[in-house]
């Protein structure tokens, strides 16, 4: 009976020094979890960019391509989507709720992380710039207008990695998630039609 109740015990004493902890304590836990995680892949995502970012002149072919771009925005959704989900908010046994932590310190640590692979993503297209003689101030000021649609992305994947349980989930919402709006609105468009409404504003 006591080696059946030691592990009870052990778990209850852990559930009780996490819920000590301090939520700034909570906060540095969790995204060193998740850099233990995902310390090779974001290793590699940043070798990669910075990689790239250097290439010469004989390169910008690959880089006016779009190719490394579209990649960059890729990876990093993959990565937040494998953030999200290890401790997702929409699983009853999240390992967050076991533990316990705070759903808010949980949610920071996760946004962190995600200013982390914005901020990669940042360094290397801002390097690529000067490397093709953008002038510093200039470069900081395209770099702001490309990470905003990446920002965008990012935020959409974590998003949806919230309400999916593994990376094909996300993948299946990913893709059927436009095609439900667009036939959302071409019914709503029928419908309105149908009914003789119009949203157009009538010429003055």
């Amino acid at each position: 009976p006591d080696s059946h109740a030691r592990p009870s015990r052990v778990g209850v004493g852990l559930a009780d020094k996490r819920a000590a902890m301090t939520p700034l304590a909570q906060v540095v836990h969790v995204v060193k979890k998740d850099l233990r995680l995902l310390r090779w892949p974001l290793a590699a995502f940043a070798v990669v960019l910075m990689t790239v970012a250097v290439l010469d002149d004989r390169d910008t072919q690959l880089l006016g391509s779009g190719v490394i771009p579209i990649l960059a925005v890729i990876a990093g959704m993959l990565l937040i989507t494998t953030l999200v989900q290890e401790q997702s908010p929409s699983a009853a046994n999240a390992s967050w709720r076991v533990l316990p932590l705070s759903p808010v310190a949980v949610f920071v640590a996760k946004l962190l992380m995600l200013v982390m692979v914005l901020a990669v993503a940042g360094a290397a297209e801002w390097l690529a710039l000067i490397r093709f003689d953008v002038p510093a101030a200039h470069a900081v000021s395209l770099t702001s207008m490309t990470l905003a649609p990446y920002l965008y992305w990012l935020l959409t994947a974590a998003l949806i990695a919230s309400l999916t349980r593994n990376i094909r989930g996300f993948v299946a919402a990913l893709i059927l998630t436009p095609i439900g709006l667009v036939i959302i609105g071409l019914v709503f468009e029928q419908a309105t039609t149908w009914m003789g409404l119009s949203f157009e504003t009538p010429p003055a």
